[in-house]
């Protein structure tokens, strides 16, 4: 963004936006070979359920991918908890000073 925001007049802007557009495709598309993308808690709960269903993981597989899934539900919970914790606190419109 900031070598973007000094080539703006010197520059055609559509040859900017090919490359940022380029570099946002390459950057997805090594993303997807990455090991810790399975990890997130948003691939468990969307994809797993339907890979179950479709049959692509079963058996030994099953044991630690629900075990991967109970843990996000335990990690997301307690950052819930803790945050609307935070939030009970009581307001007082009136000013301390």
């Amino acid at each position: 963004m900031l070598m973007a925001g000094r080539l703006v007049g010197k520059v055609d802007s559509r040859l900017l936006v090919g490359i940022g557009v380029t570099l946002m495709g390459v950057s997805l598309w090594m993303m997807t070979g990455f090991a810790i993308a399975r990890l997130l808690p948003f691939q468990t709960i969307a994809g797993l359920p339907a890979q179950v269903f479709l049959g692509q993981i079963g058996g030994a597989e099953l044991g630690p991918t629900l075990m991967l899934q109970a843990f996000w539900v335990l990690v997301l919970t307690t950052i819930g908890l803790l945050m609307s914790g935070s939030m009970r606190k009581p307001y007082s419109p009136r000013s301390t000073g």
